[in-house]
């Protein structure tokens, strides 16, 4: 992101050289190699909030270079299912409304930055519904992205399963801090976890209970 937002003011600047150029070819490459590290349902394997830093910076750097030579990346990565990753891991509670299912050491909900660039680009509805309700702030990229025209409206309520390309499992009564959710995990190691496969995190009335 650095070297895409660097690279793009320095041709601004300087006009665009040979440096510029491989400097731009380079943050293409790494932006796509990022694209890999998501699963395929856009799911992210460190956490949320791990998962949210990485695409709020994915995110800069695509409207950088969509911007300046029309290089569209939007498609590199899942951002669909990414939203559903955030709401398969939303566990608000009474304490802690941006509360996440947390199977390592993140931090907590993504900031409301990504789903409103995604809701502002596709009128993804449930996008614009997670940035306002759910999302653990909004920062100055939630005021560049806030997609005006988008009406909120939350994902699918009542009983759900959301099974992840990860081997995550999360089900739920719904989004709110008074219903259920019952979550474990499988699959092989990850970076910022803990090594706690086939334990369970429950949720009910407010609280979390296991």
């Amino acid at each position: 992101s650095a070297l895409a937002i660097g690279a793009v003011a320095y041709a601004k600047e300087f006009g665009e050289d040979r440096r510029v150029r491989k400097w731009l070819e380079q943050s293409v490459f790494s932006l796509r190699t990022f694209g890999d590290l998501y699963a395929i349902d856009g799911s992210y394997d460190e956490g949320v909030s791990y998962a949210n830093y990485t695409s709020s910076h994915i995110a800069q750097a695509t409207v950088v270079l969509e911007r300046y030579n029309g290089l569209s990346l939007y498609d590199e990565i899942n951002w669909a299912g990414y939203v559903d990753y955030l709401y398969g891991m939303s566990m608000a509670t009474y304490a802690n409304p941006a509360g996440i299912v947390n199977f390592g050491d993140a931090s907590g909900a993504a900031t409301a930055a990504v789903p409103y660039w995604v809701a502002s680009r596709t009128g993804d509805r449930r996008a614009r519904w997670y940035g306002d309700v759910l999302s653990k702030e909004r920062d100055m990229w939630a005021l560049l992205w806030h997609p005006e025209g988008v009406v909120a409206s939350p994902a699918n309520q009542g009983l759900t399963l959301w099974h992840s390309a990860l081997d995550w499992m999360v089900a739920r009564t719904g989004y709110r801090a008074d219903d259920l959710v019952v979550a474990m995990r499988s699959v092989g190691p990850a970076n910022h976890e803990h090594e706690d496969r086939n334990s369970i995190v429950v949720k009910w009335g407010g609280e979390a209970l296991v």
